[in-house]
């Protein structure tokens, strides 16, 4: 999706505009464009921030676009994109900018008002201005009660105040066909099965060495493997048979059979589908620099055990919230990689860290509905959608 401009608004669904200020808040606001499908197909998210901003890697729906800001601010993106609604994360102070001047003003909803949002507005405030201030904003989701009851002295009217929960970084379960799932658990059975996502090159010995030992102690392990780059599934399928692998692939829709040790996937297009069928994953990307590892949170939402390497800068944060929970544990070679994979391959182990998974995915999950419950109801109330 493009930026859209005034111009090209015509005829197109409703745009929403996210503005964010950290990396988390934009991460959590970028997974809501799977959300705002789901009411309506023809809702169009932008999500700004500053250019600074270093965002990792992450999948976005097709009606989502990114506008780093380096020199246009919030207010002139307003003005260009014309937006029929804004979600601002950022402080009360850039939310009041944006309804200054005398062009015509976008309806705001705030998110994730906090003490330190509020309180860097203060010094320009006296009692009762909000009113006047803040006539384009129509609800402030804030974290406590103490910012509400600030947030009153300024003068906004209580009724559009709403105590929630802080948006979290999280992520929506990847899509899967479900004949296709079906199909695939009567080939695997009861066999034991995880799967290695996003694995580059030089994580390869690693990976293989892994099922290698642990195969030693549960003779009818699959391992689904994808590579991080699709092109590489037929080159990696062809040298792991010359090492003496029995493999089938996805690509040759070659079936899944009881002598089958190794089924080869490609890349990161079904990931949903692997995800599901495999109660452990590793997530590559992980054991070697440069990579900055990959998004835990898609396995998380589905339920997987999660194992990755100490490479993952990219996503720090989530792997820290993640294994802080017992949700996810570090290997750092095919040794550990195997000692905690066979650790997971007892049903009960691998279902206690998935569900500790499951559960921090969730987190916030209610402070998103309730937004895309807001969201919803002002574009039917204004009759975009």
């Amino acid at each position: 999706m493009s930026l859209p401009g005034p111009e090209a608004r015509t005829g197109s669904g409703p745009l929403v505009w996210a503005h964010a200020e950290d990396t988390d808040t934009a991460q959590s606001l970028l997974r809501l464009g799977w959300k705002l499908d789901a009411v309506n197909p023809a809702i169009q998210l932008l999500l700004s921030y500053p250019a600074a901003l270093s965002l990792p890697e992450l999948p976005k729906h097709e009606n989502t676009a990114l506008a780093p800001l380096e020199v246009e601010t919030p207010r002139d993106l307003a003005l260009r994109t014309v937006p029929d609604l804004c979600l601002w994360a950022g402080t009360l102070r850039g939310l009041r900018t944006l309804g200054e001047g005398r062009s015509p003003t976008v309806p705001c909803i705030m998110i994730n008002a906090d003490a330190d949002k509020v309180d860097q507005d203060r010094p320009l405030w006296f009692p009762g201005r909000g009113k006047t201030a803040f006539t384009h904003v129509r609800r402030i989701l804030c974290s406590d009660r103490e910012v509400q009851a600030r947030l009153v002295r300024l003068g906004l009217e209580a009724g559009r105040i709403e105590l929630s929960g802080m948006l979290r970084e999280g992520s929506v379960a990847l899509p899967c066909r479900i004949a296709r799932l079906e199909a695939l658990s009567a080939e695997i059975g009861a066999r034991p099965v995880w799967l290695a996502a996003q694995v580059q090159p030089e994580e390869a010995p690693a990976v293989v060495g892994a099922h290698r030992i642990a195969i030693r102690g549960s003779h009818r392990l699959l391992m689904i493997l994808g590579p991080a780059e699709g092109n590489a599934a037929a080159p990696l399928a062809e040298r792991l048979r010359d090492e003496g692998w029995s493999v089938a692939e996805r690509a040759r829709d070659d079936a899944i059979e009881e002598i089958t040790q190794v089924y080869v996937v490609e890349g990161c297009a079904e990931l949903g589908l692997w995800f599901r069928l495999a109660p452990v994953s590793f997530l590559g990307s992980s054991l070697v620099n440069g990579a900055g590892g990959c998004d835990p949170f898609q396995a998380a939402a589905l339920g997987s055990a999660i194992l990755y390497g100490p490479n993952v800068g990219q996503h720090l944060k989530s792997y820290s919230r993640l294994a802080n929970a017992g949700a996810a544990r570090i290997v750092k070679d095919a040794s550990s990689l195997a000692q905690g994979l066979q650790r997971l391959l007892a049903p009960d182990l691998a279902a206690a860290q998935a569900h500790a998974a499951w559960e921090v995915a969730s987190e916030g999950a209610e402070t998103t509905d309730r937004v895309v419950s807001l969201v919803t109801e002002f574009l039917e109330e204004t009759g975009a959608i």
